[in-house]
């Protein structure tokens, strides 16, 4: 059971873009391109369907509204 739930678990990190991050955008393949744009900053290119399909924004944006900042980039003048 415990090899199961292992196994379960790696798969569904294979699924993320950066299983280790606090993103959880989805990882691109051929059948879920990076091919949308981000719903709150309208950058290109940012999100896969699956991202879309459960309403999440970049990293960019999803970071802001987090609180979580990155040094050297104001987002408050779109320094990004």
């Amino acid at each position: 059971m415990k090899n199961m739930i292992s196994q379960l678990a790696q798969e569904c990190l294979l699924e993320f873009a950066n299983p280790n991050g606090n993103s959880a955008l989805r990882k691109p393949t051929a059948s879920n391109p990076r091919n949308q744009p981000c719903q709150a900053c309208g950058g290109e290119n940012l999100l896969t369907p699956k991202d879309v399909d459960l309403g999440y924004c970049c990293d960019r944006c999803a970071d802001m509204h987090e609180g979580i900042s990155i040094p050297g980039v104001d987002f408050s003048i779109g320094d990004y």
